[in-house]
């Protein structure tokens, strides 16, 4: 239990530092308008996510700030910086998902956002856009992107199911052969060497065809 406390809390600090030290970058990257370097930098702040990180909340609310100000700062200054910090702020909201996806609620607004962006660039340029979507419009468009982008990728629940249950039987079977296949002595016995076998074989096998599909 001590070990793997301590184990988690220098992931915590690892995490805390690697954001701490990104989110700086980045705001030195920012004040020199450097911002496509803010960006990234930000972004991945934000990925060293964990519940309580201040410093990665920090980079996920300034990523949206970046987007909020980018119209006032003009293509000339900060060319795609609106989409490019929306697009950031997407990528590591959906990179540090778990049982839940951080930051939901601005998400939704990001992904609205970034459909008017994506819903516009192609009604400006319909004169060459040969899209599935040709002749739709504006509104179509936004919400074909939106969809797209509310859509949240996951394993599926079946193959995630066969793979630890392959894990399970793996692992299982390595407590047999090391309880029951070894003597005393360290000699192998047969039959329970077998048998631990073709279960480590078959769990293993289980494992693979579950992280696979």
């Amino acid at each position: 239990m001590a070990g793997a406390t301590a184990a988690l809390l220098v992931v915590v600090l690892r995490l805390t530092w690697d954001a701490h030290k990104l989110a700086s970058y980045g705001e030195m990257q920012a004040s020199r308008r450097a911002y496509p370097e803010a960006c990234a930098a930000f972004m991945d702040a934000a990925r060293a996510y964990y519940p309580g990180n201040p410093y990665a909340d920090l980079a996920f609310a300034r990523l949206l700030a970046l987007a909020d100000e980018a119209p006032a700062l003009g293509n000339v200054v900060a060319p795609d910086l609106e989409r490019r910090a929306l697009e950031s702020f997407r990528t590591a909201a959906m990179a540090t998902r778990s049982t839940y996806v951080p930051h939901a609620a601005e998400l939704a607004k990001v992904n609205e956002r970034l459909a008017t962006i994506y819903a516009r660039w192609e009604q400006e340029a319909r004169g060459v856009y040969k899209g599935s979507l040709q002749g739709a419009s504006f509104e179509q468009r936004k919400q074909w992107h939106l969809q797209k982008l509310q859509e949240v990728p996951g394993p599926s629940w079946l193959w995630s199911s066969v793979a630890f249950v392959g894990l399970g039987i793996a692992v299982g079977a390595v407590v047999l052969f090391i309880g029951k296949a070894l003597s005393p002595a360290l000699r192998v016995q047969r039959g329970p060497a077998l048998g631990a076998g073709l279960a480590f074989l078959v769990g293993f096998a289980l494992f693979l065809l579950g992280i696979t599909q």
